[in-house]
């Protein structure tokens, strides 16, 4: 009788344990979220291999643009699996018809996961067969799927079209889904599915950003910058990493109003609360001469070598955090910069906590042009200052360089001092307003000699008959780099914001050195 007694609390001691186990378990089980939906959600791929029609070598081009999936398992603990099949160009209709549908999000439910679903930017486009379908079509192909996941005991939750950055004359920002939003916005209240409206939430984000700053959340490249894209892009509808993480905020702000707890118990603090607030990406914003400027005759000659040092410079700086907009301008001196207007569209840009870099010299030597022409003991000195106050008084951050050196060597193998008291007076003024100076004129000077009469010409605009179309007999240029030049000046430039440990540094990519 005794041992039945043990026997029999051995067996009740070993349910209570299978109990809770079997609770733990249960209570610290994974969350799978799906995600069905069009480019904006995609994961999209970082680079792509082009051939560099000056080296002929293949290269890997950043492709710039990002969906608001790669992001969103950022903000969640490792309990949330997210299966992003977002795919670029896809619609209700071709999701389906393509057989994505089934293979990516239906045959791998299980009871209890989540499906997140947004289309409308394809659904609309009413030339091309394959992927449109009428308001009224879209409306039943929601309804379908929303349908088909509850058959499989699983959770829908829809989202609105997230807004493209078009704007008015009046500053308003103009819809470009036509009635496809309105039309999700009513499929949700019929069918009493979880719905969450990016359509109003990304409207107040852009309005709050305004038109100009909102650009740097949606793809941009200038002309010349980036290979895949010799003529430049401005993308209305898809993302930078900034508006990426930006939007994949708006979803997870929207899973908390829902108050699904199973989602929002696993969100991390840190990861929440930043994304919340919306960090602004910092500016440079760079004004000087050729030298820096980009090279703005690539859309029609892409073949050209010639680089302004500025144009490479972002290839050292992480594009999560900064983004460079250089206006430099050809031909410009510190005089004519202001006098032509250029210096105040910038200025009315800055914002606090941008960065202004200032490099003028070279055409402010040239006595023969009054337009340009600036006394370094005076005005070239009082332009600077100038720069400067204005720079602070908007709480921006002045950054001031010397001018790169002119290849002209004496015959004893040193370069010859081109710029005199030019490249002096930018340091006095420095040392004057306690703004630091990177020094390239030093710097460069040291960079040249080190590589010699011969090889030096590497660096500089020396090329041959038929290379670029604007130089058909070719051009020896000791005053304007090529990509090489410009590639390894824009490092000098990051080299020497880590030495001072400038707060630029932060920006930096992790080995300056291993860009190539």
């Amino acid at each position: 009788m005794k041992q039945f007694s043990i026997l029999s609390s051995l067996k009740i001691f070993s349910g209570i344990i299978a109990v809770f186990l079997l609770f733990s378990a249960s209570s610290s089980k994974p969350v799978r979220v799906f995600m069905a939906g069009d480019s904006l959600m995609a994961n999209q791929k970082e680079f792509k291999t082009v051939v560099d029609s000056v080296t002929g070598k293949e290269v890997q081009e950043p492709i710039g643009i990002f969906g608001w999936g790669q992001y969103i398992a950022d903000f969640f603990d490792k309990d949330v699996t997210f299966f992003n099949h977002g795919y670029n160009g896809r619609s209700t209709l071709s999701y389906r018809t393509e057989g994505l549908w089934q293979k990516r999000i239906l045959s791998q439910l299980h009871s209890g996961d989540y499906v997140i679903m947004g289309w409308g930017g394809n659904d609309l486009k009413e030339n091309n067969p394959n992927v449109y379908a009428s308001p009224e079509d879209y409306a039943k192909n929601l309804e379908v799927f929303i349908q088909e996941v509850r058959d499989k005991g699983a959770i829908p939750i829809l989202i609105s079209p997230i807004v493209r950055n078009r704007w008015d004359k009046r500053g308003n920002l103009v819809n470009m889904y036509g009635t496809y939003p309105e039309v999700t916005s009513e499929v949700a209240k019929k069918t009493k599915v979880l719905y969450i409206d990016t359509e109003k939430s990304s409207r107040k984000l852009l309005e709050s950003y305004g038109q100009e700053k909102s650009k740097d959340l949606y793809f941009h490249v200038d002309a010349g910058v980036n290979r895949l894209y010799p003529k430049g892009k401005n993308d209305q509808a898809h993302f930078s990493p900034e508006g990426a993480k930006l939007m994949a905020s708006l979803i997870v702000e929207g899973l908390k109003e829902l108050k699904i707890t199973e989602l929002t118990s696993h969100l991390l603090p840190v990861k929440e609360e930043g994304k919340a607030k919306a960090k602004k990406k910092v500016t440079l914003y760079s004004i000087g001469d050729s030298t820096m400027s980009d090279n703005r005759v690539l859309s029609d000659d892409p073949g050209d070598p010639g680089r302004g040092w500025v144009q490479e410079l972002n290839r050292y700086f992480k594009s999560d955090d900064l983004v460079i907009k250089n206006f430099s301008q050809a031909g410009r001196s510190s005089k004519s910069f202001i006098d032509e207007g250029r210096w105040d569209k910038v200025l009315d840009q800055v914002t606090p906590g941008d960065y202004v870099l200032i490099q003028f010299g070279g055409n402010d030597q040239k006595k023969e042009d009054p337009k340009r022409y600036t006394d370094p003991e005076t005005t070239f000195k009082d332009n600077f200052r100038k720069f400067i106050k204005e720079t602070r008084a908007k709480g921006g951050i002045p950054v001031l360089a010397t001018s790169i050196v002119r290849r002209h060597f004496e015959k004893n193998g040193t370069l010859r001092d081109t710029y005199g008291r030019y490249a002096t007076a930018v340091p006095e003024v420095g040392a004057e307003l306690n703004v630091p100076v990177i020094d390239l004129q030093t710097s460069t000077r040291k960079l040249v000699e080190s590589y010699g009469v011969e090889e030096s010409k590497k660096l500089f605009l020396w090329i041959g008959p038929g290379v670029a179309e604007r130089f058909p007999d070719g051009r020896e240029d000791n005053s304007h780099l090529c990509i090489k030049g410009a590639v390894e000046v824009s490092r000098l430039f990051a080299r020497d914001l880590k030495k001072m440990n400038h707060p630029l540094a932060q920006y930096l990519v992790g080995d300056i050195e291993k860009v190539n």
